[in-house]
């Protein structure tokens, strides 16, 4: 995402997940040592989430072969061919996005 920190309820809005949702994953991922909790220097109420630098090191090294899978497969298209690729994932993207903002708000025993 490129986004830097954030806290659970921005991650779940940026993700169109619930906010309980997120909070699994960010459990998961603080268990593992790839992020961590820390205080919101702004709003001592909040929890910001950030990603543990050290981690980065191991798992540039676990996702390199994928990205050197990519950046082979990716030279195979012109940079035009690229652009429209981009372009409809982007697209894409933001329709799903919104949909599942959509879904969230009107799932069935949902109080008005």
């Amino acid at each position: 995402m490129g986004r830097g920190s954030m806290s659970a309820g921005q991650l779940a809005e940026t993700l169109g997940l619930t906010t309980g949702a997120v909070t699994s994953v960010i459990d998961r991922l603080e268990k593992v040592g790839f992020v961590r909790r820390v205080p919101d220097p702004a709003d001592r109420r909040k929890v910001i989430v950030e990603l543990v630098p050290e981690s980065l090191q191991e798992r540039s090294q676990v996702y390199q072969p994928m990205g050197e899978a990519m950046a082979r497969l990716c030279e195979r298209y012109s940079d035009r061919e690229l652009e429209l690729l981009l372009g409809f994932m982007d697209s894409a993207a933001a329709i799903l996005h919104e949909e599942a903002i959509k879904l969230r708000a009107n799932r069935p025993g949902r109080p008005e």
